[in-house]
């Protein structure tokens, strides 16, 4: 009898765990909201077939993270790639001798563990075992066939990051927080470690939460301990509506309309009728062509107006 189902019945960690005790070996296919993850089951453990997530681990960005590429190589590697056309940032950073083989190979294992735990938060979808084949994906397995997890760590490991990462989320709030660094003075990568020491950098009062977690160099899941640890250590705090309007002033003038909706609506949050404010908004989101949403805070403003309900 074929083993398949839903996940909405049986979940991921029972799955493994399943196939981990019976020692199957073969393919678990799953489908989840349009996604498909392949993971092959051996006497070596679990392996990712599949592809890497598009949306993260640019293969540069993460060799920073981890410590074995420095931003500024990486500035000149991209700009090498961009005269390269159609070489991998990762053969040019071995061909130019500023990482090693062995490197590359850990960034890999590192996004194929990421890419295997962040398949636990899958809750719905279809999945299908397929016994004795190694089914990769059309066109052959992704470059994370090689990596085998041992399956008891996997369940394990992605148990706890589950908990802990909602836990460090709540502690973190909004995400569309705007979190800055105490001090501007970069932190002592000895003392702090490498993530903390990166975020701190990048909590310039330009990017909210959310924006953070979206370009850092790291995992989720990584991004949110560094989060804590700043947090901890009372090295960051949340921009007051002053702070956010002299952030905005200079996007405002470059017209980076991108950049002025979220520092704008943050300082809305806690100034909800300053005119100054709506108006800046109105205008980013019609120069963002975002009709329907200029329309709503043009309604805004015309009722703090009407209202006379101006702060200042």
């Amino acid at each position: 009898m074929a083993f398949e189902g839903d996940l909405t019945n049986l979940g991921l960690g029972d799955i493994f765990q399943t196939l981990g005790m019976n020692r199957q070996s073969g393919t678990l296919v799953v489908n989840h909201k349009g996604v498909e993850r392949r993971f092959y089951f051996s006497d070596d453990g679990v392996s990712l077939l599949t592809s890497r997530n598009a949306r993260r681990f640019k293969l540069g960005n993460l060799l920073v993270g981890m410590g074995r590429l420095s931003e500024d190589d990486l500035k000149v590697a991209v700009l090498k790639q961009e005269r390269a056309k159609g070489t991998k940032i990762g053969d040019l950073l071995i061909q130019t001798e500023m990482v090693t083989d062995e490197d590359i190979k850990e960034a890999c294992r590192y996004q194929a563990a990421e890419e295997i735990y962040d398949s636990f938060n899958w809750k719905s979808g279809k999945f299908q075992f397929l016994e004795g084949a190694n089914a990769g994906p059309e066109g052959g397995p992704g470059p994370f066939a090689e990596f085998f997890f041992d399956v008891t760590d996997v369940i394990m490991e992605a148990a706890r990051r589950t908990d802990e990462f909602q836990m460090n989320m709540d502690r973190i709030g909004d995400p569309s927080e705007f979190l800055v660094r105490n001090e501007a003075t970069p932190l002592d990568e000895t003392v702090h470690g490498r993530a903390a020491m990166l975020l701190h950098k990048t909590l310039d009062g330009t990017l909210n939460v959310e924006a953070v977690f979206n370009e850092f160099y790291l995992s989720p899941f990584d991004t949110s301990e560094a989060f804590i640890r700043l947090v901890d250590q009372n090295l960051i705090h949340p921009m007051t509506a002053e702070d956010l309007r002299t952030t905005a002033q200079p996007f405002l003038e470059s017209k980076d309309w991108d950049r002025v909706i979220p520092v704008v609506n943050r300082a809305l949050h806690h100034l909800p009728e300053d005119r100054e404010l709506l108006q800046s908004l109105i205008l980013a989101q019609s120069e963002s062509g975002l009709r329907k949403d200029a329309s709503k805070t043009l309604t805004i403003l015309a009722k703090v107006q009407h209202s006379g309900g101006d702060l200042f």
